[in-house]
């Protein structure tokens, strides 16, 4: 599953509690708004680069020695939209500081310094690294969290708290994993570390499925295939019988929790391939990723099924291969989905011609031909 996006319709106010001097009062907030996390001026850069890894579920923050994180502050209020991504956060965040840059891998947040050389950032040479694990800087959570599930808003806490101790540790540190003395608070502080908020949409009964994974799919960005026998399809087109929600904090878990609800809506399983290219979602009852999906572009038949083939690895020479006596108008871009070969794909795709023409597969060369069905 890819990484957590940031809270989506939360109120709520964070206020960090290392950071990075050696008191708590007065820190700097992160305010969580409606669909924006806002970074105040002033506040702890450190702090902040921790914050964002804790919304991304990213495990650690690896700073390059060279930086004196301890002193570096946040120069502008900065605002991020919770469609953001974690590259497009942390950019957010680290324009203001030229001087560095901010890069986020799969489990971890890594932050080094830019060389400055005629207006243009480069990155330096490597230094080594201090990674820093994200619950090593708790966030407390001072109010409660209102949130809007797209369907009904409700309020609530949805944290569980973890209370810990944070105490003075006036040793350097003895691994890469620990916070140095000058980090550490002075006096003894209850903190609560936060957990990352499950976002949710909740279907209420009386209303249908398919609405709901529409406008869903739609806000991220994504349209739905649907591939179904009747009885699931009559199940996501009907009047839901009882409340359910369905988890939107990726896409990825967005489609699973949706494959899952129609399983047990159909009896049959349904599994669902996401196309990120093409920004679309199939639902199928292939095997798990034994779909295949291309989408026909106005034009020739002949150029749609050439292209095809390059998907696939295959060759249709049009001069050589293509020995109908007729080519083919395509007047409106439209999907075509089959399973996941070469052969059941142009079987579906030549369907509506299949009385005048028929295609072969050498195999041997991977090529097409296209011939008369006579």
């Amino acid at each position: 599953m890819p990484k957590r996006k940031l809270l989506n319709s939360v109120i709520a106010t964070a206020i960090v509690a290392m950071t990075g001097c050696s008191s708590v009062s007065n820190s700097p907030v992160a305010e969580v708004s409606n669909d924006l996390v806002v970074f105040e001026k002033g506040a702890s850069l450190q702090t902040e680069t921790n914050y964002l890894a804790k919304m991304y579920d990213l495990e650690t923050v690896d700073w390059d020695k060279k930086i004196d994180r301890t002193k570096l502050r946040i120069t502008k209020n900065v605002t991020i939209k919770s469609t953001s991504n974690a590259q497009d956060a942390l950019n957010s965040v680290y324009t203001a500081l030229p001087q560095l840059a901010a890069t986020a891998n799969a489990d971890s947040i890594k932050v080094t310094l830019n060389n400055l050389c005629d207006g243009k950032a480069a990155m330096s040479n490597n230094h080594g690294y201090e990674t820093i694990n994200v619950d090593s800087q708790p966030i407390l959570i001072t109010t409660p969290l209102n949130f809007s599930n797209g369907f009904k808003t409700q309020t609530k806490t949805p944290l569980k708290s973890v209370t810990t101790k944070a105490t003075l540790d006036t040793k350097p540190a003895l691994d890469n994993n620990r916070m140095t003395g000058a980090e550490s608070l002075k006096t003894v502080t209850t903190v609560t570390k936060i957990q990352p908020l499950k976002q949710s949409i909740q279907v209420n009964s009386g209303n249908m499925l398919s609405l709901a994974v529409i406008k869903q799919l739609d806000k991220f960005g994504y349209s739905p295939i649907w591939l179904l026998n009747d009885k699931t399809a009559k199940g996501l087109n009907s009047k839901a019988v009882s409340n359910f929600e369905l988890n939107t904090a990726s896409v990825n878990d967005f489609v699973y929790d949706v494959a899952t609800k129609l399983t047990e809506l159909g009896g049959q399983t349904v599994n669902a391939k996401i196309f990120p290219g093409s920004k679309q979602v199939v639902f199928h009852l292939h095997g798990a990723d034994n779909v295949a999906l291309y989408n026909m572009t106005a034009g020739r038949l002949s150029t749609n099924i050439e292209n095809l083939a390059k998907q696939f690895g295959w060759k249709l020479d049009q001069k050589r291969g293509w020995l109908a006596a007729q080519d083919y108008p395509i007047s409106v871009d439209y999907p075509v989905v089959a399973e996941n070969n070469i052969d059941a794909v142009l079987t579906k795709m030549l369907q509506p011609y299949d009385t005048k023409i028929k295609h072969q597969l050498v195999a041997s060369i991977k090529e097409i031909f296209i011939v008369d069905a006579k």
